[in-house]
């Protein structure tokens, strides 16, 4: 599988689990007390949606499931890249940059969000 392939998958996973988190964490009785519990789910999908890609692809290009295979182009890139964020910054180019890793399944974590967290809250509801 390609990477963009995994990134994808993994964004749609990342979509569902945070969509259960969001019915579990923050669950609607908050509402009784005067907490405006749409707008935290709203800043949560915005948060997962933009900043929780990156450590996820950093861990997998640690983890070497996704990156570069072959040693040359990493020696090129290792070159013109210095400063005490070196690791991270390989790690982002190895990954194919921040915005690869931003627009592969943007609108699908969207969906998968959105769906699983509907889905999630109609079932959970009677129980929180």
């Amino acid at each position: 599988m390609e990477d963009e392939d995994k990134l994808y998958w993994l964004r749609l996973i990342m979509g569902i689990i945070c969509g259960l988190l969001a019915v579990v964490i923050f669950p609607e009785s908050w509402e009784n007390q005067g907490i405006h519990v749409g707008y935290i789910r709203l800043l949560w999908m915005l948060g997962t949606w933009l900043l929780l890609p990156f450590p996820v692809a950093l861990v997998c290009v640690k983890i070497k499931w996704i990156g570069m295979k072959t040693k040359t182009q990493d020696d090129d890139r290792a070159k013109k890249v210095t400063g005490p964020l070196k690791p991270v910054k390989l790690a982002l180019r190895k990954a194919g940059g921040g915005k690869f890793i931003l627009k592969t399944g943007v609108g699908a974590f969207f969906f998968v969000f959105m769906l699983s967290s509907t889905i999630f809250f109609t079932l959970l509801y009677p129980y929180l």
